[in-house]
């Protein structure tokens, strides 16, 4: 089934959990390993998240948002705290 609107990238925490950038929806949803929503994080409009990856520990995340320019970290802890934003990029993608 649908996860989201044209999805983009998916990366997996130390919690077991997938994190997929919705870039047409403007979201981030966060997924239990059975396929449940755990979270879906608001991101603003034309945000456009495109790229996600884990940290080596799976404790972070960071994403991509190529509408705003930006890169977010987010823990895996706790999924709906406010990230960390760095707004050094025009249009950042894809992530390693």
């Amino acid at each position: 089934h649908p996860v989201c609107a044209d999805p983009r990238g998916i990366a997996r925490d130390a919690n077991g959990r997938y994190w997929i950038t919705c870039h047409d929806g403007d979201e981030l949803r966060v997924l239990d390993a059975d396929g449940s929503t755990h979270a879906s994080i608001a991101l603003g409009y034309g945000a456009a998240p495109f790229a996600v990856v884990a940290s080596p520990d799976g404790q972070a995340l960071f994403v991509t948002l190529y509408g705003a320019g930006t890169v977010q970290r987010y823990s895996a802890a706790n999924p709906n705290a406010a990230p960390t934003s760095r707004a050094v990029f025009v249009t950042p993608r894809a992530l390693a």
